[in-house]
């Protein structure tokens, strides 16, 4: 399962409610249809009654909440990139519609309390935001470093907008930023942009200036957004783009942090400590992975140790290839 696509949806549904009807009926149908035999190839605007809009489709493929299962010059068949999710966030957003802070428009008190360690950092981002000054902020660093976590932690700021660099559509960059003018772009995997966003990403953190010329219609803004990045690398990222951020680099956590981590995270999925800490364990000596992803999908699917152990062995004897070292 995919929190980036929890982020994403929970992001968009803040922004715009309206969506939530239009999620509601493609995951029913999703629901409904998942063992039909042309399943796979997905469905189109047509296939509901009334038709989804082509435009809102393209807003959902952008955040990545949508993907392509099939596309040929005919149409495009969507599927949801990850259901499970999506649905968590419909039940997320329905239970509490507004994240905290969001209604005053304030910095909530615990922005980054799941995060352990990195307190320095913690400080001069909750600075620079407390003073409201206008600075880009790059986190780089290898997986399980908590470059997403503070990501998903700054989503819940008033005005944030999410994206993942390797699922921008067509459209791009400035399109996304023309539309919905966020306040906070919070773009994780920013090292796998395309080559065509790094323009309109450099001319936002130099001058806030973004301008799209498309199909001979030009739209042109002028933004006040701060941007919040997060890479496994800077290999590849270009120096120009480079120096318009504070460029921060993360080692990996270690086996306590990543233990602490993972007992608060759970918590969060309503998984007692003693339990939290024993499937931290599993995952780190066991699998040998130190994606604190992994253990929230875990205990997703294990509510008792036995679980855990059961688990944890048939991941043991079909992931083995993935192993981190």
């Amino acid at each position: 399962m995919s929190d980036e696509v929890l982020a994403a949806t929970l992001a968009l549904l803040r922004e715009r409610p309206e969506t939530v009807e239009v999620l509601k009926r493609i995951t029913d149908w999703e629901a409904a249809h998942y063992k039909d035999q042309f399943f796979y190839l997905g469905w189109s605007w047509d296939t509901f009654e009334p038709p989804i809009r082509p435009q809102v489709l393209h807003l959902l493929h952008l955040r990545g909440i949508l993907r392509q299962a099939y596309k040929s010059g005919s149409g495009t068949g969507y599927l949801t990139a990850d259901p499970a999710q999506v649905l968590k966030a419909l039940e997320v957003f329905e239970a509490a519609p507004e994240p905290a802070g969001a209604a005053t428009g304030e910095i909530p008190e615990d922005l980054f309390g799941v995060i352990v360690g990195y307190d320095d950092v913690k400080e001069l981002v909750r600075r620079g935001l407390d003073l409201e000054a206008r600075v880009h902020w790059m986190l780089v660093g290898p997986p399980a470093s908590a470059k997403t976590l503070f990501l998903l932690c700054l989503e819940r700021l008033p005005g944030s907008g999410y994206m993942i660099g390797s699922r921008m559509s067509r459209a791009g960059l400035s399109d996304y930023l023309i539309e919905f003018k966020p306040r906070f772009l919070l773009v994780d995997e920013v090292d796998k942009l395309p080559q065509k966003d790094l323009s309109p990403l450099l001319s936002l953190c130099e001058t806030g200036r973004v301008v799209e010329t498309l199909y001979g219609r030009r739209r042109e803004e002028v933004l006040d957004t701060i941007v919040f990045s997060a890479a496994n690398t800077i290999k590849g990222i270009p120096q120009e783009i480079l120096s318009r951020f504070e460029v921060l680099h993360f080692p990996e956590y270690t086996r306590l942090q990543f233990t602490e981590v993972c007992v608060r995270l759970l918590e969060r999925e309503q998984v007692a400590a003693p339990l939290g800490t024993y499937i931290a364990v599993q995952v780190w000596d066991v699998l040998r992975n130190r994606d604190i992803r992994e253990a929230v999908r875990i205990a997703r699917l294990a509510k008792t140790q036995g679980d855990v152990d059961s688990l944890i062995g048939v991941l043991d004897k079909y992931k083995s290839k993935r192993r981190q070292p």
